[in-house]
């Protein structure tokens, strides 16, 4: 849906992307171009925490929201992604916050 380019400084986003898919994803991407590159092997944690700094750039009561110990319908998500003018991953992400995957360990040099 984004992609950042660190080496130009540019964010391209997706043509067809609806209005809620649009702010979140280059709220994302803006996220990464701020933070900037990280090594390969970080990757998968990088994309994890800018998930959760973007849900808690675009949705102010994300603490409360995700302090809330319940279930939440299909109905519940999208009215809460309308409200906050985002798409149902944002939401996802502040209801239930993804765990920091850890980065493999270095490999040794045989």
């Amino acid at each position: 849906m984004g992609l950042t380019t660190y080496r130009d400084n540019t964010v391209d986003l997706a043509s067809d992307l609806t209005a809620a898919e649009w702010r979140s994803t280059l709220a994302h991407e803006l996220v990464h171009l701020t933070r900037g590159p990280v090594p390969r092997a970080l990757a998968a944690v990088e994309e994890v925490a800018v998930q959760r700094v973007t849900a808690e750039l675009l949705i102010p009561p994300a603490a409360a929201l995700a302090q809330l110990d319940r279930s939440w319908s299909d109905q519940e998500i999208q009215t809460l992604a309308a409200r906050y003018a985002v798409d149902r991953d944002v939401i996802e992400t502040v209801l239930d916050p993804p765990a920091l995957p850890f980065p493999p360990p270095p490999r040794s040099e045989p």
